[in-house]
Protein backbone atom coordinates (compact mmCIF):
# COMPACT_ATOMS: atom_id res chain seq x y z
CA UNK A 1 0.00 0.00 0.00
CA UNK A 2 1.23 3.53 -0.70
CA UNK A 3 0.24 6.49 1.45
CA UNK A 4 1.63 9.78 2.64
CA UNK A 5 2.42 10.68 6.22
CA UNK A 6 4.36 13.29 8.14
CA UNK A 7 8.13 13.01 8.06
CA UNK A 8 9.97 13.08 11.37
CA UNK A 9 12.50 15.60 10.11
CA UNK A 10 12.27 17.86 7.04
CA UNK A 11 15.55 17.76 5.07
CA UNK A 12 17.30 21.02 4.16
CA UNK A 13 17.32 20.13 0.45
CA UNK A 14 13.50 20.24 0.38
CA UNK A 15 13.66 24.03 0.64
CA UNK A 16 14.64 24.01 -3.05
CA UNK A 17 11.05 23.09 -3.95
CA UNK A 18 8.95 26.11 -4.88
CA UNK A 19 5.94 26.76 -2.67
CA UNK A 20 2.74 28.43 -3.83
CA UNK A 21 2.34 32.16 -3.29
CA UNK A 22 0.72 32.91 0.04
CA UNK A 23 1.84 29.69 1.74
CA UNK A 24 4.42 29.77 4.51
CA UNK A 25 7.99 28.74 3.81
CA UNK A 26 8.63 25.16 4.89
CA UNK A 27 10.75 24.88 8.03
CA UNK A 28 13.47 22.27 8.06
CA UNK A 29 14.35 20.01 10.95
CA UNK A 30 12.29 17.96 13.38
CA UNK A 31 8.49 18.20 13.41
CA UNK A 32 6.35 17.74 16.50
CA UNK A 33 4.41 14.67 15.40
CA UNK A 34 2.13 15.01 18.44
CA UNK A 35 0.87 18.49 17.55
CA UNK A 36 -2.89 19.04 17.40
CA UNK A 37 -2.74 20.70 13.97
CA UNK A 38 -1.58 17.91 11.67
CA UNK A 39 -2.47 19.96 8.56
CA UNK A 40 0.76 21.89 9.02
CA UNK A 41 2.95 18.78 8.79
CA UNK A 42 5.28 18.32 5.86
CA UNK A 43 4.57 14.87 4.45
CA UNK A 44 6.10 12.41 2.01
CA UNK A 45 4.96 9.24 0.27
CA UNK A 46 5.66 5.88 1.90
CA UNK A 47 5.33 2.28 0.82
CA UNK A 48 3.73 0.04 3.47
CA UNK A 49 4.08 -3.74 3.30
CA UNK A 50 0.87 -5.01 4.89
CA UNK A 51 2.25 -8.53 5.32
CA UNK A 52 5.39 -7.58 7.23
CA UNK A 53 4.43 -4.17 8.60
CA UNK A 54 7.55 -2.53 7.18
CA UNK A 55 7.33 1.09 6.11
CA UNK A 56 9.82 2.80 3.81
CA UNK A 57 9.89 6.21 2.21
CA UNK A 58 9.01 5.96 -1.48
CA UNK A 59 10.53 9.30 -2.57
CA UNK A 60 12.99 11.75 -1.08
CA UNK A 61 10.55 14.56 -1.81
CA UNK A 62 7.65 16.25 -0.05
CA UNK A 63 3.98 15.60 -0.74
CA UNK A 64 2.52 18.79 -2.19
CA UNK A 65 -0.11 20.08 0.24
CA UNK A 66 2.53 21.56 2.55
CA UNK A 67 3.67 23.67 -0.38
CA UNK A 68 0.20 24.90 -1.30
CA UNK A 69 -0.22 22.42 -4.15
CA UNK A 70 -3.78 21.37 -3.35
CA UNK A 71 -5.65 18.59 -5.07
CA UNK A 72 -5.29 15.10 -3.66
CA UNK A 73 -3.57 12.74 -6.05
CA UNK A 74 -3.22 9.24 -4.67
CA UNK A 75 -0.33 7.10 -5.90
CA UNK A 76 -1.17 5.22 -9.10
CA UNK A 77 -0.30 1.55 -9.46
CA UNK A 78 0.85 -0.21 -12.62
CA UNK A 79 -1.40 -2.88 -14.17
CA UNK A 80 0.69 -5.61 -12.51
CA UNK A 81 0.65 -3.75 -9.16
CA UNK A 82 4.44 -3.88 -9.02
CA UNK A 83 5.15 -0.18 -9.60
CA UNK A 84 3.65 2.99 -8.14
CA UNK A 85 3.67 6.55 -9.45
CA UNK A 86 3.34 9.46 -7.05
CA UNK A 87 2.56 12.85 -8.56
Amino acid sequence: MAAYRAVESVPEEWTAYRHARGTPTIRTGAQNLYALDDLAYVKSYYLIDLLTGTVRQLLNAPEGTGYGWWGFRPPLWSARRSNAIAA
